[in-house]
């Protein structure tokens, strides 16, 4: 199916036919890498129905971006690629060793994932007719695991609870002493009942 069209609205019409079974796909369609992106976002942003809304994680790579990592509608602008089918797996290649992200960080696995997906769906839904990621090496990151804060290190943690405001002071202090003494995670501190903190006899049946 190819639309034409360089206005948005058009192609998301379109491409909602699509999806609905009234059209009929014949060839790749000639959409724009801008259009794509916005369409995956809408489309990832549920009933939001705004590529904006759509999660972090997909609109980061794709849109969004930083001052350190070029986004892919970015990078495609300048290297003045205007249709999405004209990002191959080399180019794909290319930004992706541009990348910020530290090797042993899952931030890279994760990020790639979403870009994969956003490719994934564009051949879905014929907007191309082969995923580029397709050729590029899977990125695998060797797990490090978390270690235990040493006694000074501890200690460094609680004094810089100073910095807190005045009525942060008590919370913070108690949950760190709670994760410190029970081993329980930040998130299952945070959420422990008061009266199960008063009664260790009775924590585990919380």
């Amino acid at each position: 199916m190819v639309t034409e069209t360089n206005n948005l609205q058009e192609a998301l019409k379109k491409a909602a036919e699509v999806e609905a079974g009234a059209g009929t796909t014949t060839t790749p369609l000639q959409i724009t890498v801008e259009e794509a992106i916005n369409i995956y976002l809408i489309k990832r942003s549920k009933r939001n129905r705004d590529a904006l809304k759509a999660p972090y994680k997909d609109r980061y790579m794709l849109l969004n971006g930083s001052e350190r990592q070029e986004s892919l509608l970015t990078f495609a602008k300048t290297k003045k690629f205007t249709k999405l089918s004209q990002i191959t797996a080399t180019s794909l290649d290319t930004w992706r060793d541009s990348w910020v992200f530290r090797a042993d960080s899952y931030s890279m696995k994760i990020h790639n994932a979403s870009v994969k997906a956003f490719f994934t769906w564009a051949v879905r839904f014929d907007y191309l007719a082969k995923n580029p990621c397709d050729k590029l090496d899977s990125i695998s990151v060797e797990e490090v695991p978390t270690l235990p804060l040493t006694p000074g290190e501890f200690s460094l943690l609680l004094a810089s609870v100073d910095a807190c405001r005045e009525s942060d002071r008590i919370t913070m202090t108690t949950i760190l002493l709670l994760m410190r003494w029970s081993g329980l995670s930040i998130t299952d501190a945070s959420c422990l009942r008061r009266d199960c903190a008063r009664d260790a006899k009775d924590a585990s049946a919380c």
